[in-house]
């Protein structure tokens, strides 16, 4: 996102571990979640795994948690906004291949957020630890 809006240079591998533009910060969960839950106490916390899972499934979850009736349908939901996006940017079109994280920079990450993923476990019972296990 921030080397597609020009606040990082582009680069074929990732591999700064840094909190510029608080990339590191915002991706502590556990600890931005207490602050919503006082502002918003009947927060619904939603999880990216399972709209991958199961969109529909997802979107009907959302409209039960706010009491609304589900009139979305499987084929509605076929869309991926940031491929839209991707035409408004500054940065993108002329890159070779998209960005990926180095495998340093991965486990770097990993190591960096275990504690605060174990924790968000405990806070929304989700057994969330696929969020830090080392990948291939």
């Amino acid at each position: 996102h921030h080397i597609m809006q020009g606040r990082f240079p582009y680069a074929e591998t990732i591999d700064t571990f840094t909190n510029e533009q608080k990339l590191l910060s915002l991706g502590s969960y556990a600890d931005i979640l207490p602050h919503w839950q006082r502002v918003f106490p009947d927060l619904g916390v939603l999880f990216y795994d399972d709209l991958s899972a199961d969109r529909l499934g997802f979107i009907e979850g959302v409209m039960g948690f706010l009491g609304l009736e589900n009139d979305i349908r499987e084929e509605q939901l076929d869309f991926r906004t940031n491929d839209k996006n991707l035409k408004k940017v500054k940065y993108g079109a002329d890159w070779p291949v998209m960005p990926r994280l180095s495998e340093d920079l991965r486990v770097r990450l990993t190591e960096h957020y275990r504690d605060s993923v174990t924790l968000l476990s405990e806070m929304t019972g989700r057994d969330l630890q696929h969020w830090v296990t080392a990948r291939g």
